[in-house]
Parts: structure tokens; C-alpha cells; sequence
């Protein structure tokens, strides 16, 4: 039951715990103050002729830093961040509620699993029976002792049980590829199908 719930959740869980941890940076990283330098040289120049356009007096040049420190939205981020924290630790307490269940339904199964096993060793070993019962009655009707009433019941109770170990085979087959499917395990065997 271990490895059913190993395989069913553990890769779940690691691709959660990877989107939570880059949501989680992802708003440490946005709260957080930046600096710009922004570099840039224009000449701005005024003049009456083109030749004294580049004079030293005339020219002019500019450069801009640029700094951003976010003080009003600190708040917010840390709300969104606490919020992300609560939304993982939720997470968290469902996936181990949910795990649990999977090895709870589990041992449910497998205990079942072995029900239905001896459900359909009785219900073949009725079907034997029945069938002996319908031998007796056929050598009751060679010498003269019919009971069409006996014949009807009883030929309704062996369709009954052939139907019931049926609907067994059935049940037990869908536990048997349920968990060979998710855990690729072959519970009939006892084997592990892939290590």
C-alpha cells in the first residue's frame, strides 16, 4: 500500500512543491527594491549658423539615474506572500489527508481482494453441488418422480450463484487493474511488475 501511495502522489507532490517554491520567489522577488541606471547623452544646442552649432557654450548634455524602492506596496507583498505560505501549508495538510486515504482504501481493497477470492472458491464448490443435486433429480425423473417445483428452484439457484461468481470474478478483477495501474503492482501474484 506503501508504494501505491509513493506512486499515485510523491510525483504530485514534487511538481506542487516546484510551482509553490517559484510562486514563492516569484513574490519575494517583485516586493523587493530595485536600482536602474539609465544612462543617456543627447546635445541640445541652440544657434543662428550651422558652424557654431557645436560650440562649447552652446551645447548642452544630460544623464538620468533612476532609482525604485517600493514603500507603499511593502504591505502587499508580504500579505501575498504570507497568503502563498497559508495556501502551501493547506496544501500540504490535504495531500497527507488524501495519502492516508489512498493506503486506507488500499488495505480496504486488498482485504476485500481476499474476500472475493474465497467468495468465488465457496460459490464453485455451490455450482459443484447444485450440478450433483441436478444429476440426482434427472435419476428421479428416469424412475417415474417428477418434482417440476424442485427442478425450477433449483435450476434458479444454480443461475443465481454462476451469475454471483461472475459479478465476483468481475469486482475482483477491477481491484486487480486498478492498483496495476496505478502502482504497477499484480496483486493476484504478489509481484512487482516494474522496479
Amino acid at each position: 500500500c506503501e508504494r501505491v501511495a509513493e506512486y499515485s502522489f510523491n510525483t504530485q507532490k514534487k511538481i506542487q512543491d516546484l510551482e509553490s517554491d517559484y510562486e514563492l520567489k516569484k513574490i519575494k522577488t517583485s516586493g523587493s527594491p530595485s536600482v536602474s541606471l539609465s544612462i543617456g547623452g543627447g546635445l541640445n544646442s541652440q544657434s543662428d549658423m550651422f558652424t557654431q552649432m557645436f560650440g562649447p557654450y552652446n551645447s548642452q548634455m544630460n544623464f538620468g539615474i533612476n532609482a525604485s524602492i517600493p514603500i507603499l506596496s511593502w504591505g502587499k507583498y508580504r500579505l501575498q506572500y504570507k497568503n502563498k505560505k497559508e495556501v502551501i501549508r493547506q496544501t500540504e495538510l490535504s495531500y497527507n489527508a488524501q495519502r492516508e486515504s489512498a493506503e486506507v482504501n488500499c488495505r480496504y481493497d486488498l482485504n476485500r481482494l481476499i474476500v472475493l477470492k474465497q467468495s468465488v472458491i465457496n460459490n464453485m464448490s455451490m455450482l459443484s453441488l447444485y450440478r450433483q443435486r441436478i444429476d440426482l433429480i434427472k435419476l428421479n425423473v428416469e424412475n417415474g418422480k417428477i418434482d417440476v417445483a424442485e427442478i425450477i428452484t433449483l435450476r434458479q439457484e444454480l443461475e443465481s450463484c454462476e451469475l454471483q461468481i461472475v459479478s465476483d470474478i468481475k469486482i475482483l478483477y477491477n481491484i486487480v487493474y486498478k492498483y496495476r495501474k496505478m502502482a504497477l503492482i499484480d496483486l493476484l501474484n504478489g509481484e512487482v511488475l516494474y522496479p
